[in-house]
């Protein structure tokens, strides 16, 4: 459905805030993989200062980020916080305003260049479907999906480039 779209893309999603955020937007950077947040910037859920409820999932996933008590405290105030308490609950990684947007794109890039692919989206697939699990299902899940892997083109290519002493060449296969 359209409330699990970005836990569903395989490969990492990353929110880069820099400027204010509330509401939908917020909801919408709960849903990434990585959020990024400028130094000095401002969120807040406001919904219930607008006699509103918490939507799209925000309920659902933010307790998930930052825990009950830090959830309950920011649906239930819709009060502002600033980007080093947003960092402090780990909501989002702060980053310096300067160069800001090349900062997250170097993240970005180091993350899509450097690990497998389909390791990548294997990973990320484990954690928002333990969400779902129990530890059982997902421990028996990690051992199966840990036998694909070893018979993957990218596990081949990770030890290969690993005892070669090159940069890796994934397929994502």
């Amino acid at each position: 459905g359209r409330s699990t779209y970005l836990l569903k893309v395989k490969n990492p999603v990353f929110a880069a805030i820099n400027g204010p955020i509330a509401g939908i937007g917020l909801c919408m950077a709960l849903f990434c993989d990585f959020r990024y947040m400028a130094e000095g910037q401002k969120m807040t859920t406001a919904f219930a200062k607008r006699g509103l409820i918490a939507e799209h999932g925000a309920s659902w996933m933010l307790p998930r980020l930052v825990g009950l008590t830090h959830a309950l405290d920011l649906l239930m105030s819709a009060r502002t916080l600033v980007t080093a308490e947003a960092a402090q609950i780990g909501l989002v990684k702060a980053l310096p305003v300067e160069g800001f947007l090349a900062a997250v794109q170097t993240v970005a890039r180091e993350l899509v260049h450097s690990p497998s692919p389909r390791s990548i989206g294997v990973i990320k697939k484990q954690v928002y479907d333990g969400l779902f699990q129990d530890l059982d299902q997902a421990w028996r899940r990690a051992d199966e999906d840990m036998a694909a892997s070893f018979v993957s083109e990218d596990f081949k290519e990770g030890v290969a480039h690993f005892l070669e002493k090159r940069a890796p060449n994934f397929s994502g296969r």
